[in-house]
């Protein structure tokens, strides 16, 4: 098959799940988000072990992160109360118990890298069923602030590739991402804000100005986040996170800028409602 057609069947399938799981509801919302966890702190876990770590487990922390996913989000779900919560505790803590019972590895460094994992790839995860505030009281009332974060994130990445690709000359963060532009930066930024005032016009629930504020959030620290991911593959030697997704690489590849974005403006979303 042609590579622009895969990348393209990929692409709209892609966008097509994120949409429709964000727009039906909280439970599509879990059940989408979820799977790409799943999918996520697997590929995480495996790309480590391939490259540097190959003591390190990959079921188990796939498994627990998993199970954390539910622990956190299923109460609001109304699935069960809140004391399930506590059993994150003795979960966390149980890295160190499988690295005590192998006879060779890197204990510490393991334990480091699922810790980091959990961080990197479940938290976001699980703010993105919080992204509206009032969801922490398991309370839907827009699907618009998820739904605009990927839409902004998007339209920053589209046209910060395009704007870098026609006028870009100064580097950005050459040592880490060669291609990556100053220009390209600015340009995803303004077409990330006019895609925010565009999406005020359909969201009831919030005004331009919090739109607008919004916009600069998830440009600047998308753009991080793909530095970020690209500074692990350096370390690890690796092009892409994975290869699930025919075209676009893996899992972390295509939610680089989100993992990133989601808990600043999970942040700003909680923080603006108290004002």
């Amino acid at each position: 098959m042609n590579e622009v057609l895969k990348r393209a069947i990929t692409g709209a399938v892609f966008i097509s799940l994120i949409i429709s799981g964000i727009c039906f509801g909280a439970i599509s919302t879990f059940a989408v988000f979820g799977l790409f966890c799943i999918l996520g702190l697997h590929e995480f876990f495996k790309l480590f072990k391939n490259s540097k770590y190959p003591t390190l487990s990959l079921w188990y922390p796939t498994i627990l992160g998993s199970l954390a996913y539910v622990a956190f989000l299923g109460p609001t779900l109304g699935w069960f109360s809140n004391t399930w919560f506590i059993l994150i505790f003795p979960f966390v803590f149980s890295f160190f118990l499988i690295e005590l019972f192998k006879k060779d590895g890197e204990p510490l460094k393991n334990t480091g890298v699922y810790l980091i994992g959990m961080l990197y790839v479940l938290v976001p995860f699980i703010l993105m069923n919080f992204i509206n505030p009032k969801s922490l009281q398991g309370e839907v009332t827009s699907f618009w602030p998820l739904l605009g974060m990927f839409i902004i994130i998007w339209t920053s990445d589209t046209f910060a590739y395009l704007t870098g690709r026609k006028l870009g000359k100064r580097r950005l963060f050459e040592r880490i991402s060669p291609k990556k532009s100053w220009e390209g930066s600015v340009g995803g930024l303004i077409f990330a804000l006019i895609a925010a005032a565009i999406i005020s016009y359909f969201d009831d629930s919030h005004g331009l100005l919090f739109w607008l504020a919004s916009a600069p959030i998830l440009a600047v620290f998308g753009t991080v986040g793909d530095l970020v991911e690209s500074m692990m593959k350096r370390n690890l030697e690796v092009k892409d996170s994975g290869t699930i997704l025919p075209g676009h690489g893996g899992i972390l590849d295509r939610f680089d800028a989100v993992l990133f974005a989601a808990p600043f403006l999970f942040t700003f979303y909680v923080l603006a409602e108290q004002f």
